[in-house]
C-alpha cells in the first residue's frame, strides 16, 4: 500500500514533498536580505553559485509532480476492485448449494472440494487479488464442465455469465493500479533525486548563514536561520476558534497552563450564574475570590491581570445549584 511521505530534515522536522520548492524560496528571499554579508563570509555564496546551481536545483524542485494524486487514485481503483471481488460472495454461496444439490442427484461427479469456492472466498475475503484471480480459473473451469447440469439446478447461464463479468471488471482495475504503481515508483524516484539535490544545498547556505548570524552575535537572523522558522512562512497556521468549557455546581476547571504573557483571553460567561476566573501557584489549589466574569458580555485580560500568582490560570463555579458554561477565546498577540 502507497504512502504519502514526509521527509525528515533537522531532527524531527517532517516536510511534505510539495513543501519543498517553496520553503526553498523563502530560504533563498532570507540569504538575499544578507548575501553581501554572507558572500563576504563564505565567497562560495556569491550570485553566480546562486544563479548557476541553487537556482535551477529551486526551479525543479517547485516544478515537482507529488505522487498524491497517483496514490489517491490507487486507493480509489483499489476500492473499486474490492467491491467487485466481494460481488461474487453471495453468487458463490448460490452456486454452493447448487454443485452440492447436483453431487447429491448424481448429476456432478466431482467433489465439491474440487471446485475451490472455499479458497475463492478466503482470497476474496482477504482481498488479495492474485489468489483470487487464480481460483477464479479453477472454479470457472469447473462451472464450465458441469454447466448442463448447474443450468438445470437452476444455476442460469447469466449467473454463470456474472462470475467472469465480475472477475473482468476487478481484473481491469488490478491492471490500472499495476500501471499506476510504476508511475508512482517512478515518479518518486525522480522527485527523491530532486529533493535530495536542493535540500543539501539549502542546508549548506543555511548553515552558513546561521554561522555568519553567530560571528556577529545577531540573535534575531539566528531565530530565522532554521527550519521552523523558515517553515512557518510556508504553512498557514490554523486558526482558533472559541472553545465552551463547562462547569459543573461548585466545581473549577484550570483553563490554561503558563500562558504566554503577551496573548490575551477573551471569555463570555453563558449563564447567569456567578464564576470567577483567577492564578494559583498549584492545580489543586480552589480560591473563592478572584475576578468575576460579567454575565453573556466579553471580557479580556492577560495573565498579568489576574489576581493571585503562579501559572495555573482557573475558573470556578460559585453556584452550588447550576452549572456553568463559559466560551474562551486565546488571542495570540504578534509584538513587531
Amino acid at each position: 500500500m502507497h504512502k504519502k511521505i514526509l521527509i525528515k530534515y533537522d531532527k524531527d522536522m517532517n516536510i511534505k514533498i510539495e513543501e519543498v520548492g517553496p520553503v526553498s524560496e523563502v530560504l533563498r528571499n532570507l540569504r538575499d536580505t544578507v548575501k553581501d554579508e554572507v558572500e563576504a563570509y563564505d565567497s562560495k555564496f556569491n550570485d553566480e553559485w546562486v544563479d548557476e546551481t541553487w537556482t535551477p536545483a529551486i526551479d525543479d524542485a517547485l516544478e515537482m509532480e507529488p505522487t498524491d494524486a497517483l496514490i489517491d487514485q490507487h486507493a480509489a481503483n483499489t476500492k473499486e476492485r474490492n467491491f467487485d471481488m466481494f460481488s461474487l460472495l453471495p453468487i458463490s454461496k448460490d452456486l454452493e448449494y447448487k454443485i452440492k444439490s447436483c453431487i447429491k442427484a448424481g448429476t456432478i461427479t466431482d467433489d465439491y472440494v474440487s471446485f475451490g469456492l472455499s479458497i475463492f472466498r478466503k482470497h476474496i475475503r482477504r482481498k488479495e487479488f492474485d489468489g483470487f484471480h487464480l481460483t477464479y480459473e479453477l472454479v470457472i473451469g469447473k462451472v464450465n464442465a458441469n454447466h448442463t447440469a448447474l443450468i438445470a439446478k437452476g444455476f442460469t447461464a447469466d449467473k454463470i455469465t456474472s462470475i467472469t463479468t465480475w472477475h473482468d471488471k476487478a481484473q481491469n482495475k488490478q491492471n490500472v493500479n499495476m500501471l499506476l504503481e510504476t508511475q508512482i515508483n517512478t515518479r518518486s524516484i525522480t522527485n527523491q533525486g530532486i529533493i535530495d539535490d536542493v535540500m543539501a544545498l539549502n542546508t549548506e547556505v543555511l548553515v552558513a548563514i546561521k554561522a555568519y548570524a553567530n560571528s556577529i552575535d545577531d540573535k534575531v537572523l539566528v531565530k530565522k536561520a532554521t527550519w521552523n522558522a523558515l517553515m512557518r512562512q510556508v504553512r498557514q497556521t490554523p486558526v482558533k476558534k472559541p472553545i465552551n468549557k463547562k462547569l459543573k455546581m461548585g466545581s473549577s476547571i484550570v483553563l490554561k497552563t503558563n500562558m504566554v504573557a503577551k496573548n490575551l483571553l477573551q471569555i463570555t460567561l453563558l449563564t447567569d450564574v456567578k464564576v470567577i476566573i483567577y492564578r494559583t501557584k498549584l492545580k489543586s489549589t480552589v480560591l473563592t475570590e478572584g475576578t468575576e466574569l460579567p454575565f453573556n458580555e466579553l471580557w479580556e485580560g492577560k495573565k498579568e491581570d489576574l489576581p493571585g500568582t503562579g501559572e495555573y490560570i482557573k475558573i470556578t463555579n460559585l453556584n452550588t445549584l447550576k452549572k456553568a458554561v463559559v466560551r474562551c477565546f486565546e488571542l495570540d498577540v504578534q509584538v513587531s
